[in-house]
This record gives structure tokens, sequence and C-alpha cells, in this order.
């Protein structure tokens, strides 16, 4: 007899193909309950409790603290932070410096101690190198020859001489350029911005003396001149200053070369005020630029 061969399933056969699982007593076989399943179920069955468990873990970790215990999850956001504080602690020192340096000279002033003999020296052609002063215009010799011979513009305040009247007195461009910031308290800027060349010298707009040159964080290095009547002339930006504390230049001497320095600063300009008595003015109700 020959003996019949039974016909092998396909796969998605044996995967639809049902079972049944069976719960019994094991004493008494009594038949408690029965489940059928085929394999393509239970894989079903698997495949969505595996996605759901995927789901749940990645959840708990991305709106929980365990994040930040992972390797390398927080490095670009932990490194951000720590160049913006290095950044800060930076600035902060050399704020901190610039005042220092400050209340120094402001000491040595009050106790007599500034250091005068720098007028008495012959200056450095060194410092001068980089300085282009080109063709003088003759509005300024004129200016410069007038100046010399009245002398108006002494601290002493002669009896007698212009400077009972510090307005009239006439006073020199500090930089040749454009201006591209006018005067405006309303937003706290309190003078004015000239855009010139680079290395351009900038100029003392009068007779006076260098009462005080620092550097700061926002208006890089600064010049600070005393004339007469309590009037104050502010150089800002500077690349590199030519004067020290305590010596005494002419209207028209270069006391600064324009920079680019502070965290103002986008570009090679001065910023120029003028003070009197502890109240700003506007620089161009006493300049006239071309």
């Amino acid at each position: 007899m020959t003996e019949q061969k039974t016909p092998k399933k396909g796969r998605w056969a044996r995967l639809r193909h049902r079972y049944r699982m069976v719960i019994m007593e094991d004493d008494t076989l009594e038949l408690r309950s029965s489940v059928k399943l085929s394999l393509f179920n239970v894989y079903l069955a698997l495949s969505v409790l595996l996605v759901v468990l995927t789901a749940l873990i990645v959840s708990l970790i991305y709106f929980s603290p365990i994040k930040n215990y992972l390797v390398g999850y927080d490095q670009v956001r932990m490194t951000r932070t720590v160049l913006a504080q290095e950044q800060a602690i930076d600035s902060l020192i050399r704020v901190s410096d610039a005042h220092d340096a400050w209340l120094d000279n402001l000491q040595r002033k009050l106790r007599g101690e500034a250091d005068t003999s720098f007028r008495a020296q012959p200056r450095s052609q060194r410092e001068y190198d980089r300085i282009d002063l080109g063709r003088v215009p003759p509005e300024d010799l004129a200016l410069r020859e007038e100046i010399s011979r009245a002398d108006v513009f002494s601290l002493q305040g002669e009896e007698g001489t212009a400077a009972e009247d510090w307005r009239s007195a006439p006073f020199m461009l500090p930089l040749d350029g454009l201006i591209t910031s006018t005067f405006d308290p309303s937003e706290e800027h309190y003078g004015i911005d000239i855009v010139a060349k680079e290395h351009s010298p900038v100029r003392a707009v009068r007779d006076g003396t260098v009462v005080d040159s620092y550097w700061d964080a926002e208006t890089g290095n600064v010049v600070v001149l005393q004339h007469g009547d309590n009037l104050l002339s502010l150089y800002k930006h500077n690349r590199t200053v030519l004067v020290k504390v305590g010596s005494f230049v002419r209207a028209g001497d270069a006391i600064a070369i324009v920079g680019n320095t502070g965290e103002l600063s986008s570009g090679p300009h001065l910023h120029f005020e003028l003070w009197h008595d502890r109240a700003p003015l506007d620089p161009e109700d006493f300049l006239t630029f071309n």
C-alpha cells in the first residue's frame, strides 16, 4: 500500500494556522478557559508591545532629568553656556581693571602726584610714524596762528581775555570726517560719531590739560581734556593714545589715533563729547564740519 504524503503548507498558511491554548484543573482536568491563537497574532501582539515600551522609555528619558545623564546629550548647550560665562567674566575683569586704573589716577591727582614730566620731554618721532597728517587746511593754520597770538585758552582764565566767555572762543575740529550719529540725550548718546580713515590723527579742540586717559570695555581707549571755565572734552574709541595724564596740549595737537576699540564700536570712528558744568553739550553747536 502506497503511503500518501501530506502536502506542505506555505509560510503564510503556517502563520495563519490557529492553535488552541487550554487552561484546565490539574486534578480534575476541568476546563477553565481556552484561547484560539495563531503565530501571526502572537507576532503582532509582541510587535505592538515592543513599540509601546519603546515609546514609554523614550518619553521617560526626554521629559525627565534622566536625559542629563546621557553622554553627549547636553554637551552643545553646556559648551555655549560656558563660553558665554567666560566672556561675561572677561568683560567684568576688564571693567574692574579700568575702574581700578581710574581710581588710582584720581587718587594720584588728588594727592598732587600726577606725572607732568611728559610736557618737558621731546616727543618721540616713533609715536608718529603711522600718522599721515597730509596737507593742513589754510583755515586751520590761520586759526592756530590766531590762538597762538591771543593765548585765549589758558586754564588760568586771566582777566581781559576771551576765556571769560568760553562760548565766543573758536573750536578746532577734532577729526576730519563725516558725522554718522548726532547728539541725542534721549538715547543716552551725549556726543557725535565722526567716521574717518584709519590711522587719522585725533586733535585737541582747545588748549587744555590731559586729566584722564583710560580703557573702558564699551568705549575703548578714552582721553579726557580739561579746558577753562569747567569745560571738558572727551575722545573715545581711540586705537592709540599719544599723551599722558597731566600733560598740557595745544589746540590742534594730535592726542590719539582714530580706532575701533570698545564693544560699542563697529568701525574706525571717533565718539566726541563736550561737557560744561557736568552738563552735556551738542558739539555741532560749536563745530562746523565741511
